[in-house]
């Protein structure tokens, strides 16, 4: 049975799990199956540079390739090798990758709207988790401490994740917290020759953010920090090659407890390494969003019964709850 959000919503206030289908809700242009897919369609991937794909174990992952490049830049400067091949792989991908974000991104200007309501929705919970890397949960972060003071916070301090994350849920300038987390990443994330991740520095400027992002990536100092595609074994590699991103999986994941709400989230195969650690026996329920749209009364048992057969799976004692993904009060639906 597919419950509406206000029959459930006071069981629920520990932790919020956000998909792509969170993103769509606001801007169709996030249903893009596959980044790179949509680079090749735009005739942005040259042949040096699909060569470089072919060769990483046939990835589809831009930032593994980005990432593997960049060092080799960097390694072959130090070593004082003269080449060209390198760099110009290298701007070809950066290139690559900004105008398909670019593409695929909705402005700010669009997500404005309905920011108000996700940030009121998204308070409501201890710690979110964003399995997305676009910019819509930080911009409602940003729009929701404008309102509330310091209440959202990413452990992100002066540019620097903070190792004592749990000690930032304790509210400080606003009268409560909410933390908020990157498995995946995100655009606002890059990595430099350190391996340490630094957040970009934005201040209130909400509209021109993923301009100051992209000229972070062209300034060739820093990569970006994110996780796009790729089997769960594959982007838990991705996830091992960086110490937030690895805090995040095996530190932050596996402590939250209580409650689970998952909106927009497909609990796919390739995302079972954040799944599996978020289910602990210490989770107790968990609600999961269902978009009804035009699927009739066969294709919703399907998929709930498929839903909760993977749930079961993993933690045989929670309680489940399915919600209609449109239902008043949940996400930007007042």
């Amino acid at each position: 049975m597919i419950k509406q959000w206000s029959d459930i919503s006071e069981h629920y206030g520990n932790t919020l799990v956000v998909g792509n289908g969170g993103s769509v809700a606001i801007d169709p242009c996030f249903s893009y199956d596959s980044l790179l897919d949509k680079a090749r369609e735009l005739n942005l991937i040259t042949a040096n540079l699909q060569k470089v794909f072919d060769h990483v174990d046939d990835t589809n992952d831009f930032e593994l390739v980005m990432n593997m490049i960049w060092h080799t830049q960097h390694v072959n400067r130090a070593l004082e090798i003269e080449e060209e091949m390198s760099k110009q792989a290298y701007r070809d991908v950066r290139q690559a990758l900004v105008q398909t974000v670019r593409a695929i991104h909705a402005p700010y200007e669009t997500a404005s709207p309905h920011l108000p309501a996700l940030s009121s929705f998204m308070r409501r919970f201890k710690t979110v988790v964003s399995m997305n890397y676009d910019l819509i949960v930080y911009w409602a972060m940003l729009v929701g401490n404008n309102e509330h003071g310091n209440w959202f916070k990413d452990c992100f301090v002066d540019g620097v994740f903070r190792e004592d994350w749990r000690g930032l849920r304790s509210p400080y300038g606003a009268s409560g917290a909410t933390l908020v987390f990157y498995p995946h990443g995100n655009l606002i994330l890059a990595s430099g020759l350190s391996g340490e991740a630094i957040k970009v520095s934005v201040s209130h400027d909400f509209v021109n953010l993923l301009d100051t992002v992209v000229q972070v990536w062209e300034s060739g100092k820093y990569f970006p920090l994110f996780v796009s595609e790729g089997s769960t074994k594959q982007k838990t590699d991705a996830i091992n090659r960086d110490h937030y991103l690895q805090t995040v999986l095996h530190d932050v994941v596996p402590s939250l407890q209580g409650t689970v709400v998952v909106y927009g989230w497909s609990l796919s195969e390739n995302d079972q390494h954040v799944l599996r650690r978020l289910l602990s026996p210490s989770t107790t329920r968990i609600a999961v969003s269902i978009w009804t749209g035009d699927k009739d009364e066969g294709d919703l048992e399907a998929e709930i019964e498929e839903k909760t057969k993977l749930i079961q799976s993993i933690n045989k004692n929670l309680a489940i709850d399915f919600f209609d993904s449109q239902s008043a009060g949940s996400w930007i639906y007042t």
